[in-house]
């Protein structure tokens, strides 16, 4: 009896220890190749993320380049106001007593609207809080009643023009910082 066991035994030791072998050596290949996959996968999702924060990036970078040209073109067309109103003051004519130009409301209205447009798509709350109150210095000098009050007016206009410019100015180079950066 003891013999039949020990060729049992001798038998089947190295059968059970190369089955041993095979199988660690299946496990252990397993975890490498996972181990791999995930850092492959941990690569394309980091890759993704960069690529999404460039194109975010981008497309606010593109809105607020045209967000400052509409900007300008709304503060044109209040410096324009102004300009009609001073000269028809200096002239002791009626206050508000001119005509605007034809086209002068129709580029008015556009360039308010592609401002609205373009500073819904901002990220950056000043620069829309900033675009809030030229709009409402824009109704308050198509209001204004008099000379002082217009003047008032412009010089709040230009405060605000220079002050969203400059805040936009430095959302710019803080975009071109993060791309160099990459």
């Amino acid at each position: 009896m003891t013999g039949e066991a020990t060729n049992v035994v001798s038998y089947s030791l190295p059968l059970v220890t190369a089955f041993m072998g095979f199988a660690s050596s299946q496990v252990l290949e397993w975890l490498k190749d996972h181990r791999a996959y995930q850092r492959e996968r941990d690569k394309r999702d980091y890759e993704r993320r960069n690529r999404q924060l460039e194109e975010r990036n981008q497309f606010q970078s593109q809105t607020l380049l045209e967000l400052q040209e509409t900007v300008v073109k709304v503060v044109r067309t209040i410096a324009h106001l102004y300009y009609l109103d001073v000269v028809n003051d200096l002239s002791n004519q009626k206050w508000r007593g001119h005509d605007l130009p034809h086209d002068f409301g129709e580029s008015a209205l556009e360039a308010t609207l592609r401002t609205k447009i373009l500073g819904a798509r901002v990220r950056d709350e000043s620069i829309r809080e900033s675009l809030k109150l030229l709009e409402a210095h824009r109704v308050e000098m198509l209001g204004a009643y008099d000379f002082s009050e217009s003047t008032k007016t412009m010089k709040c206009v230009e405060k605000i023009h220079d002050d969203l410019n400059e805040r936009i100015g430095e959302m710019l180079r803080n975009f071109e910082e993060v791309e160099l950066a990459n």
